[in-house]
């Protein structure tokens, strides 16, 4: 009888083999189960399906986003601060955010200690009413520490309005304050600045401010 000399080699081919045809007869089945958009049904998809912190900009089409895709007071200072949400709508300004802007203009013909007056508008709504004592002036009306910066680094104390010239003619030093007989219709959304002229003629103010919500 003819006997196999090697029967652990003969053993090693036929496994090897088996295994060459496994993988060659899976292997159209495992590309043809791919999932794909097509085979998913329309909004079966979940937040539980997604992993935390996965998608990016680039996953969410330039737009298509709007202010009823984010919940009121779901953002924080850090989200808009980043960047990454530039043109979010927020109910409130989020506590510890800091928003700035500039104020003023010029004015002719007025006559010496005439007033003249500027606003500016917040980009989103203070969280507290504004009044009179947290509008202010630096050098001019502002209370101890409540205006640290300078008219190229504009900051605030908590709650304060810190206004900081940078351009003045014919000027004096200009009060901030919340204008008109009804406060409460602006108080949350603006405030003003009043300047002084210092002689007859044009009176220009320029300046940059800074607000940080309570």
């Amino acid at each position: 009888m003819l006997k196999l000399s090697r029967p652990g080699k003969t053993f090693g081919i036929v496994v090897a083999g088996a295994v060459v045809i496994a993988v060659a007869s899976t292997g159209g089945a495992v590309a043809s189960g791919l999932i794909t958009s097509a085979k998913i049904k329309n909004n079966t998809i979940q937040s539980i399906d997604v992993r935390n912190n996965n998608l990016t900009g680039a996953d969410v089409k330039d737009g298509s986003l709007g202010g009823a895709d984010v919940a009121d007071g779901s953002l924080s200072g850090a989200d808009l601060a980043a960047g990454v949400l530039s043109n979010a709508v927020t109910s409130s300004l989020p506590s510890g955010k800091t928003v700035r802007g500039t104020i003023g203009g010029m004015s002719e013909n007025l006559t010496t200690g005439q007033e003249t007056g500027y606003t500016a508008s917040l980009p989103v709504p203070a969280p507290v009413a504004l009044d009179d004592t947290h509008v202010a002036v630096d050098g001019s009306d502002e209370p101890a520490g409540a205006c640290p910066g300078t008219a190229t680094n504009p900051t605030a104390a908590p709650g304060f309005v810190c206004i900081y010239p940078f351009n003045t003619n014919n000027a004096a030093a200009g009060t901030g304050f919340i204008w008109g007989s009804d406060a409460a219709a602006n108080e949350m959304y603006g405030f003003q600045l009043s300047v002084d002229a210092l002689g007859n003629g044009a009176v220009t103010y320029m300046a940059n401010w800074a607000y940080t919500a309570p």
